[in-house]
């Protein structure tokens, strides 16, 4: 298995309750921080934000998201050279958490279906190999 193609966090969680801010939504020990995407013209990329905590006592495997608002989704990850690579999966252990709000990790949304205009909103649905499927609303505009 390629070093890249999985990086080791600690995760655990499992089930459903969303939480009471509007930015963020807890599904048992899995916390999802505001989803925000950057707007795009249809055909273009947008980045798409959040971080995700396990508040867990087991690791929790992501394996990315997928959207009606694009065609192709990929796991980011930029190295200290500021080369891309496309990661396959991340392990979040107990405890941690994993953020794609940075400039280092994204979830990258390509081929855009349709306009993401500054203030709208899209379905994500998180998918995980323990066959949780999360869906959370996304916003586009700025990340805060």
């Amino acid at each position: 298995m390629r070093v890249l193609s999985t990086l080791l966090f600690v995760v655990a969680g499992l089930l459903a309750t969303p939480a009471a801010r509007a930015d963020v939504e807890q599904y048992g020990d899995i916390v999802i921080d505001h989803p925000v995407a950057t707007p795009a013209g249809r055909g273009g990329v947008s980045k798409l934000r959040f971080s995700i905590r396990n508040d867990g006592s087991g690791r929790l495997h992501f394996l990315g998201v997928q959207t009606e608002a694009a065609r192709r989704t990929v796991i980011k990850f930029a190295d200290g050279d500021s080369h891309e690579h496309q990661l396959d999966s991340i392990t979040i252990a107990s405890g941690d958490s994993v953020n794609f709000d940075s400039t280092h990790m994204w979830i990258e949304l390509g081929d855009v279906t349709r306009e993401l205009e500054a203030g709208s909103s899209f379905t994500v649905m998180l998918r995980f190999t323990n066959g949780v499927e999360l869906t959370v609303r996304a916003g586009v505009g700025a990340h805060s």
